[in-house]
C-alpha cells in the first residue's frame, strides 16, 4: 500500500470535504503550515471532530526506520526480505524459511508487539524462535537491525526488485546472480533479449518470454489512474465485498479514499470473522485478472486496466483503526501516534492500547469518528 504526502485521516462517513479540510499543506520543509494547521483544527472541532484534543503543529517527525514509524507488516517485510536474501546467498533452506514464517507469525498476529519485546517474550509467538525473536525485539526497540543492515550490504540494492516479477522466486533469482551476475530488472531484460538468460540450465527460452512478459507488465503497471476510472472499478469491488454473507464491514482506504486526483491503487478494508473465506472470494472475482499475493489476511491482486487491488481482512474491533491507518498519509498517522504517546497510549493499524499504569482512560472505539 502506497502513502502520498498529504495528511488527512477525517472521517469520509461524516461527508467532509477532504479537498478542504482533509490536510496539513507542507510549509516546504517537510512541515505543516501553522496557519493551514490552525485553520484545519478549527473547521475539523467546528464538524465534531477532536483529533486527540489539544491539537498543535508538530515539531518534527520519527524516521521512518523507527519503530514510531514503523508498523507490524513493515517488521514482518524485513523478516521476508532477510530470508529472500539468505535464499539468494545460497543458506540452508531451514534457515530462511524461518524467517518467513516469522513474517506470516507477525502479519497475523494480533497482540502489542512493543510490550512482548520490552518483556522479552517474542518468542512466545507461534512461529517465532528465540533467535529471530531477538533480532525483532532490536528493530522494536533499536529502531534498526545491524544483521539485516550487514546482509544488504552484500548485494546490489536493486536485488530485492526481482522479487516483483511474476514468475520469478527465490532459486531462480539466485541462479540468474551467480551465473549472470543479475541484480536488476533493467539487466534482466537485457539478458533475456541476448539470449543469456535462455541458455542458462533450467530456463530455455519459454522461461526468457515469460520474464520479458512480466516485465512488460510490471512497465504497464508503474503507471497512475484517474479518481474516477480508480473509483468506479473500487464500486464494484465494494459493492460484491459488502454482498458476501462473511464480510460486516467494507470500505475503501488509500489515496482514492482521500479523493486524490491521481491514485497508484486500490486499498480496500473488511471486516470478518472468516478472512481466508473473503480472501478467496476477492482473488476469484471477475475483475480481478492475476493474483500478486496472498495469504490469510490480505491479498494484493491486478485487476483489469492494470490497477493494483490491496484487501486486508481484519476483526471488527480493529476495523476502525485499520480503516483510519490505511487512509491516513505516513506522515500523519507518525503524527497521531506522537499524540497517542503523549496520553500515554499506544495506537497501531489495529489498536489503542495504555502504555503504563499511569495512561489516561482510553474511550471505547466503535467506529473512525470515535478514534478522531
Amino acid at each position: 500500500m502506497h502513502y502520498l504526502s498529504d495528511v488527512t485521516g477525517l472521517s469520509m462517513a461524516r461527508s467532509l470535504d477532504l479537498s478542504r479540510l482533509g490536510s496539513w499543506r507542507n510549509n516546504g520543509a517537510g512541515m505543516p503550515s501553522p496557519e493551514t494547521g490552525r485553520k484545519n483544527r478549527d473547521e475539523a472541532t467546528s464538524m465534531g471532530f477532536i483529533i486527540f484534543s489539544k491539537m498543535r503543529p508538530c515539531t518534527g517527525w520519527h524516521s521512518a526506520d523507527t519503530i514510531a514509524g514503523m508498523t507490524k507488516d513493515e517488521i514482518a517485510e524485513v523478516m521476508t526480505n532477510i530470508a529472500r536474501l539468505l535464499e539468494i546467498k545460497g543458506e540452508n533452506p531451514f534457515k530462511y524459511r524461518a524467517y518467513l514464517n516469522a513474517a506470516r507469525a507477525l502479519e497475523t498476529y494480533p497482540g502489542d508487539l512493543r510490550s512482548m519485546a520490552e518483556a522479552g517474550t517474542l518468542q512466545e509467538i507461534d512461529g517465532i524462535g528465540k533467535a529471530i525473536a531477538e533480532k525483532i525485539k532490536a528493530i522494536i526497540l533499536d529502531g534498526r537491525l545491524d544483521y539485516y543492515e550487514e546482509l544488504k550490504e552484500e548485494f546490489p540494492s536493486d536485488i530485492l526488485t526481482l522479487f516483483e516479477l511474476q514468475g520469478l522466486g527465490g532459486k531462480k533469482i539466485k541462479a540468474l546472480y551467480d551465473a549472470l551476475a543479475i541484480a536488476s530488472i533493467s539487466k534482466l531484460e537485457r539478458a533475456c533479449r541476448d539470449g543469456s538468460v535462455a541458455a542458462l540450465p533450467g530456463f530455455g527460452q519459454k522461461t526468457a518470454d515469460n520474464l520479458l512478459e512480466a516485465i512488460a507488465q510490471r512497465k504497464r503497471n508503474a503507471g497512475q489512474f484517474l479518481l474516477d476510472d480508480a473509483m468506479q472499478l473500487a464500486d464494484e469491488l465494494l459493492e460484491d465485498l459488502k454482498g458476501h454473507p462473511a464480510v460486516n464491514l467494507a470500505e475503501v482506504a488509500g489515496s482514492l479514499r482521500r479523493r486524490k486526483p491521481v491514485v497508484r491503487d486500490i486499498d480496500l478494508i473488511v471486516s470478518t470473522k472468516k478472512p481466508e473465506e473473503v480472501i478467496a472470494f476477492f482473488v476469484g472475482h471477475p475483475a480481478i485478472e492475476r493474483v500478486l499475493a496472498q495469504g490469510p489476511t490480505k491479498a494484493s491482486a491486478m485487476a483489469r486496466g492494470g490497477v493494483q487491488c490491496d484487501l486486508r481482512a481484519v476483526s471488527n474491533a480493529e476495523f476502525p483503526f485499520a480503516l483510519g491507518y490505511f487512509t491516513g498519509s505516513k506522515e500523519h498517522n507518525v503524527e497521531l501516534r506522537s499524540r497517542a504517546l503523549a496520553k500515554g497510549w499506544t495506537l497501531n493499524e489495529y489498536r489503542l492500547a495504555p502504555t503504563g499504569e499511569d495512561s489516561e482512560a482510553i474511550p471505547p472505539i466503535h467506529s473512525e469518528h470515535d478514534l478522531y
